[in-house]
């Protein structure tokens, strides 16, 4: 039996299950059958680190011991003043910049990919132990943007790839990461700027059926999908959001949950096109980021039951 681990959109809401599957399937003896990850924002961090081989232990003590103002509050309230002053600078110099340096988000993201890089390194996909791919938007183009052994030409850190994807729109900057090969004074497509996996995928179920990706092997018999945005539940279907206090992401939400359920829709639907069913481990308690210390460990609590329980749905 060969298992994906998907993961969607949440902020901290998708950790304390994935990090529980991990356990759950380490107890059952079945975490080597775990073929693929994949993740999107939130949820790319503990597929991530999964990935990385990290064992299921280590992943709860370093989940329990966050702090959300040592992971991610590094507010800068001039960016958007100096955004609309580069863009300005731009449109009068007529210059045309390789990647959109206006305002994109009011925290600047360093102290994240600190983070990411304390855990990561300079690993690149290539380097994980299991195969993974992460999901991010590309604001040249809007577009999505996925990151994975096989999918960009230069090596890319897995802690950028990340930083990248957990760029929550208009709360986080965008990651500049350099993608392909070439001259930089010629060759304006090398670098792209990337912005939250949410905008390209909530859940990336299909990246773990896509015929086109040959290089996952075995391929996965089961998708465990780690559902905190309500993708696979009925269209309409009560979602968490990814951030807690600034109401950005509901206001979005709401003026495109129809386009967000029928993507959400087609997400489930080219799974079971596939002949590939999924076993979904939704988040009912949610870890709010302005508070972990109070949610987290309840969030992990709840999340141990509903784990164990989907690890003893698996066939065998």
């Amino acid at each position: 039996m060969s298992l994906a681990v998907v993961a969607s959109i949440g902020g901290l809401k998708p950790g304390p299950y994935v990090v529980a599957l991990v356990e759950a399937l380490e107890r059952a003896g079945r975490r080597g059958e775990v073929c693929f990850y994949a993740g999107a924002s939130g949820g790319s961090i503990w597929t991530a680190l999964a990935a990385k081989g990290m064992p299921g232990g280590m992943m709860a003590d370093l989940l329990l011991s966050i702090d959300s103002k040592e992971l991610w509050e590094d507010w800068n309230y001039l960016a958007p003043v100096t955004g609309i002053a580069r863009s300005l600078w731009d449109v009068v110099t007529l210059r045309k910049p390789r990647v959109l340096r206006g305002f994109t988000g009011l925290m600047e993201g360093r102290k994240l990919l600190a983070w990411l890089e304390e855990r990561f390194g300079d690993a690149t996909f290539e380097d994980m132990e299991t195969p993974i791919c992460v999901v991010g938007h590309d604001i040249n183009c809007s577009r999505p943007f996925v990151f994975g052994p096989e999918f960009t030409p230069l090596p890319v850190r897995v802690a950028d790839a990340v930083r990248g994807s957990c760029a929550i729109p208009f709360g986080f900057a965008h990651h500049t990461i350099r993608v392909r090969p070439g001259d930089r004074r010629q060759d304006p497509s090398i670098e792209r700027g990337i912005w939250d996996g949410g905008i390209a995928a909530e859940l990336p179920l299909d990246l773990a059926v896509d015929p086109a990706l040959d290089w996952i092997r075995p391929r996965p018999d089961v998708i465990i999908a780690v559902d905190a945005a309500g993708v696979t539940g009925p269209p309409g279907a009560e979602r968490w959001v990814s951030i807690d206090q600034m109401g950005t992401v509901e206001l979005l939400a709401g003026a495109l949950g129809g386009c967000i359920d029928a993507r959400n829709a087609l997400q489930v639907t080219a799974a079971a096109a596939a002949g590939v069913p999924v076993l979904a481990l939704p988040v009912r308690v949610g870890a709010d980021m302005a508070d972990p210390g109070g949610t987290i460990p309840d969030a992990y609590t709840h999340a141990q039951a509903a784990a164990r329980e989907v690890v003893e749905r698996l066939p065998n």
